[in-house]
């Protein structure tokens, strides 16, 4: 999961320059200008990511998120995504820059 996370991590700073990773207690924000765009937490078989958008503004036309705005979870916002393997980066990459461009509105 580690050379996951890294490649995820590399492929958002190395496209977004000023998205800064940002430690917290269980998981990774990253940030542009102080707002949180998405939150990664590293599990043992995959890592979860949450979108900082509410219900309603991502455009999941692939239908691999899931909707959490009625649950409790350590992210921000209402947007769920498991990533198993390297197969879902491109995918991550692309709901990444639409929470992006919503953000720094």
């Amino acid at each position: 999961m580690k050379n996951l996370f890294d490649e995820i991590k590399k492929r958002i700073t190395d496209e977004f320059n000023e998205v800064e990773v940002t430690p917290q207690k269980i998981c990774l924000n990253f940030n542009y200008n102080e707002k949180n765009i998405i939150a990664i937490e590293t599990m043992k078989n995959h890592l979860t990511v949450w979108f900082n958008l509410k219900k309603g503004q991502l455009n999941d036309y692939m239908d691999k998120t899931r909707d959490v705005s009625t649950v409790g979870h350590h992210g921000n916002g209402d947007y769920e995504m498991k990533i198993y393997d390297f197969q879902d980066i491109d995918y991550l990459i692309e709901l990444f820059k639409q929470c992006y461009n919503i953000k720094i509105r």
